[in-house]
């Protein structure tokens, strides 16, 4: 029995340590846990945790979220009684209202109150964007909280809508979250489900550790669409492909109901409706749509980005609600070189989040909504919109890159105490080539996984890294009877508080023996020592 426990003892031990350098390495390239701003709702699945702040850092952007009292990203002083000679607008929408990609200096809400502020007018915006919703959680959003428990007062409600919106009127289910359906018939009046169930706190382990995090995606994998040739794309996609799947024609079914209780919902209470119509980037940019449509798998002929757009304005036109629709704007300023959207991120860029901003503006300024400006109107500038509560986030050199520098330094000077009959700046020359080795293979990885299908990305890592694994093994596999070995006989003594050691002493030893038996791989070991 003891002997037993000393080997289920050792081997937690072993694990914890194995654990540990991986939680390292994952927070290390920015994939550890972040706050969430987002919380369970038993009408709407999930709204945003109020009193919150939260941070999110990418290669492409740093943003800083902070929520206020009401539940809003919004000015904390904030009234929710409307002054008076004020016109309110309310902003419904999903991350893009949100501003996911920005901070709120460069959020289009922003800058568009920030233009009317300028002009001297009474022009208050509200920002009530959630992540993820779809426009049936924006709909009843508006119904039970925006007018009934905030009694916001708005004079215009902005719905924004983007193509992912159509599959996800169709659902009851978001990832980890449960969502509202509403009927597919009628104008979205009919009662929906109220009491959601209640998915439960995400684990300690999954909100703690990047490990946790990782490990928590396996089980939430989106919807998936087979293509006509066996393909399997996300299932959100496959509003962009001509030969419609019966999904989708359902899932256009109820977008057409909620447009229409949208409709109603606002203009029984004397509140002008208007959608905008956000453009996906394929519809923008030829190079990002043939990259699009080779992760789709299909030919020209067999999708079309235009299509969700051009049906979206259909529907709004035969229910006799107005629309933005910024196409043209967007295309110029493509056409002039400008970055609306990040490189990576589907969201807009700061200078996107201008052109939205300048498109709103533009149609906002129609009598039947705020009238032309009394005093000359520029061009709405980038940057522009209100500040954070707290400063933005310094932005900088990435962290990798300062690891990797002081990986050469150190890796540097170690080379030059050891071998003094070399030349010390030939000795840096050479650390600093196998360093760039090394992260030029992890680029091209990440560059691969990017570029590849839908899905293939995380095939792609989990292929090298088994590859890599089979790999040590092999080399190992005359000595892996030694490794046993040692194990059982530290266990069997009950030295089980020598394991970790033991554990880094075995995986040092290990990479050595491999770095000796294969010049290929030992130039990338030794970088490591």
């Amino acid at each position: 029995m003891n002997r037993l426990l000393s080997y289920l003892v050792g081997l937690a031990i072993f694990l914890f340590v194995f654990l540990l350098v991986v939680e390292c390495g994952l927070r290390l390239f920015g994939l550890g846990p972040q706050p969430s701003i987002n919380e369970f709702h038993p009408y709407l699945g999930w709204v945003k945790k109020k009193n919150t702040t939260s941070t999110r850092r990418t290669s492409e952007f740093d943003v800083t979220y902070t929520i206020n009292s009401i539940g809003l990203r919004d000015d904390e002083n904030m009234t929710l009684e409307k002054a008076a000679d004020t016109k309110r607008i309310l902003f419904l929408g999903d991350s893009f209202t949100l501003g996911y990609t920005v901070n709120r200096k460069d959020l289009f809400l922003d800058l568009l109150e920030n233009k009317y502020r300028e002009e001297g007018r009474k022009v208050e915006i509200i920002n009530c964007g959630t992540e993820g919703y779809s426009t049936d959680q924006e709909l009843l959003w508006l119904r039970e909280i925006g007018l009934k428990e905030l009694k916001l007062d708005p004079d215009i409600v902005v719905m924004n809508f983007y193509q992912n919106d159509v599959f996800w009127n169709s659902r009851k289910q978001y990832l980890r979250f449960p969502k509202p359906l509403f009927p597919a018939i009628g104008g979205a009046e009919a009662t929906v489900q109220k009491e959601l169930e209640n998915p439960g706190a995400q684990s300690w382990f999954t909100r703690t550790f990047a490990v946790g995090k990782i490990l928590s995606r396996f089980g939430l994998s989106m919807p998936l669409h087979e293509t006509a040739k066996g393909r399997f794309i996300p299932a959100e996609w496959s509003v962009l492909l001509n030969d419609e799947p019966e999904t989708i024609k359902k899932a256009w079914l109820h977008t057409k109901a909620i447009l229409k209780g949208f409709k109603h919902t606002c203009e029984d209470r004397g509140i002008k409706p208007v959608v905008a119509l956000i453009p996906s980037k394929a519809q923008i940019y030829s190079g990002f749509k043939a990259d699009q449509r080779e992760q789709l798998g299909v030919k020209d002929n067999e999708w079309n980005p235009d299509l969700p757009f051009k049906t979206m304005l259909a529907l709004c036109d035969e229910t006799g609600l107005d629309t933005v629709d910024p196409m043209l704007l967007f295309m110029r300023e493509a056409r002039d070189g400008t970055d609306l959207y990040y490189t990576k991120d589907r969201h807009f860029s700061p200078e996107g989040n201008r052109a939205f901003a300048q498109a709103l503006y533009n149609h906002l300024n129609r009598n039947i909504y705020l009238g032309e400006s009394k005093v000359a109107s520029t061009p709405i500038a980038a940057g522009s919109g209100v500040a954070e509560e707290l400063p933005d986030p310094e932005k900088g050199v990435p962290l990798w890159v300062w690891v990797v520098l002081a990986l050469w330094i150190t890796l540097g000077l170690m080379y030059a105490i050891s071998y003094r009959d070399e030349n010390g700046f030939l000795g840096f020359i050479k650390v600093g080539a196998l360093i760039a080795s090394v992260v030029g293979i992890v680029a091209f990885f990440n560059l691969l996984a990017a570029i590849l299908p839908a899905g293939a990305g995380s095939l792609v890592v989990g292929v090298v890294l088994i590859g890599v694994i089979v790999f040590l093994l092999w080399k190992l596999r005359k000595r892996i009877g030694i490794v046993i070995e040692l194990y059982l006989a530290f266990t069997h003594r009950g030295h089980w508080y020598m394991m970790p050691l033991l554990a880094v002493m075995l995986a040092i030893g290990s990479l050595l023996i491999v770095a000796a038996s294969s010049p290929f791989v030992a130039p990338f070991i030794y970088t490591l020592f």
